[in-house]
């Protein structure tokens, strides 16, 4: 199992620099919490938490939230935000969960993969679906390649659709196709997958229009 680099990640520099850059839960998210609530959820997975908006939100809404992150930067602002809820934090990289098989009735993974390496995204499928429970729900949004900055950068050898010298978040974006978040979560049953186009931002940290799909999908009982 690898763990957490000693030294600062893109992400620390960013938590650093900027302190806690988004705050309020997605509405993805929030229009999420009713299916959840029916489906019986109670142990839920904030998969590479960020500062803690969705660990926080989840928490409020009466759910069981481990929250995992590989910045530690990040974790400490997450704690913060999560200041006087029963959040159990987890440092740790996005492909190696400290965490015992079918932990978890819900994972979310929320803009989170198309940070980590092609190696990163396989090892991080693979423990979404080793921890998640048989007949658990599965959220994902990911940058899709109809995003603006799809194209820009340096390509990555070996990593289609990955591209480095980005602006924001360390330089490093992959963009997902529809076809490759299928194949990446084909041992689950995939309930939705959409297409979103969100609004240009207005201020603050994020400067381009979020271009992403999100799926919602169901681990198989057998």
């Amino acid at each position: 199992m690898s763990t957490p680099q000693t030294t600062l990640t893109d992400w620390d520099v960013i938590y650093l620099g900027q302190g806690v850059i988004q705050s309020a839960p997605s509405r993805a998210v929030q229009g999420l919490v009713p299916l959840l609530h029916a489906e019986g959820v109670n142990r839920v997975l904030d998969h590479c938490c960020g500062t803690g908006r969705h660990a926080s939100y989840l928490t409020r809404q009466g759910f069981s939230v481990t929250a995992t992150d590989s910045s530690r930067y990040g974790l400490a602002l997450a704690q913060q935000t999560c200041e006087g809820l029963a959040v159990d934090f987890l440092l740790c990289e996005m492909g190696a969960l400290p965490i015992h098989d079918a932990s978890f009735d819900a994972i979310l993974a929320v803009q989170a993969l198309q940070f980590g390496s092609r190696e990163q995204r396989a090892a991080a499928g693979s423990e979404i679906l080793r921890t998640l429970r048989p007949g658990g729900i599965l959220y994902v949004s990911v940058l899709s390649d109809q995003h603006p900055l799809f194209g820009c950068g340096t390509p990555v050898v070996g990593d289609p659709n990955s591209f480095t010298g980005l602006p924001l978040h360390g330089g490093f974006r992959h963009f997902f196709s529809a076809a490759e978040v299928r194949d990446a979560f084909g041992h689950f049953e995939i309930q939705t997958l959409e297409h979103h186009v969100g609004e240009a931002p207005t201020a603050g940290y994020f400067q381009f229009p979020l271009h992403e799909y999100r799926m919602i999908a169901r681990k198989p009982l057998t």
